[in-house]
């Protein structure tokens, strides 16, 4: 009933309400999930054959910074550490941390996401704000 192309969505009979609310949730859910797919296919890649971001960016289009920014989140979480509630952006704010504090803020980022719905900037913006506030503390105790 859905045809994709790279350029555009055509609708080749007609579909009913529910029907076409899932259609926007499907691609709502690719949106969220492309560079974790990016992601674990450069580090497969790589683990393969080798270094593959001239393959990565002829492939995709995406600049070798994006690439290299997916392959690093994607290695940072295990599968079962990933939040499918958090976008790959607060997944990216929480990597350079070590594993337990990792997993620490990703669980406080998933519960203080139900307060900002659809807000996603907001609580990265949260998240990044407390992360910062946290590791001056460290470093202040030194």
């Amino acid at each position: 009933k859905v045809e994709l192309s790279p350029t555009g969505l055509r609708f080749l009979a007609a579909v009913d309400w529910n029907e076409w609310i899932g259609v926007g949730k499907s691609l709502c859910a690719v949106q969220r999930s492309v560079h974790w797919w990016v992601g674990d296919w450069l580090n497969y890649g790589e683990q393969r054959w080798g270094e593959m971001y001239a393959q990565g960016i002829a492939e995709t289009g995406f600049s070798y910074q994006t690439l290299a920014d997916d392959k690093w989140v994607a290695s940072r979480f295990d599968f079962s550490l990933r939040k499918e509630k958090l976008s790959f952006t607060h997944h990216k704010a929480l990597a350079p941390l070590p594993e337990p504090e990792r997993t620490a803020w990703l669980e406080a980022a998933e519960v203080a996401e139900t307060k900002y719905l659809d807000s996603e900037s907001a609580l990265v913006i949260e998240v990044g704000a407390r992360i910062g506030k946290a590791l001056r503390k460290r470093a202040e105790e030194g």
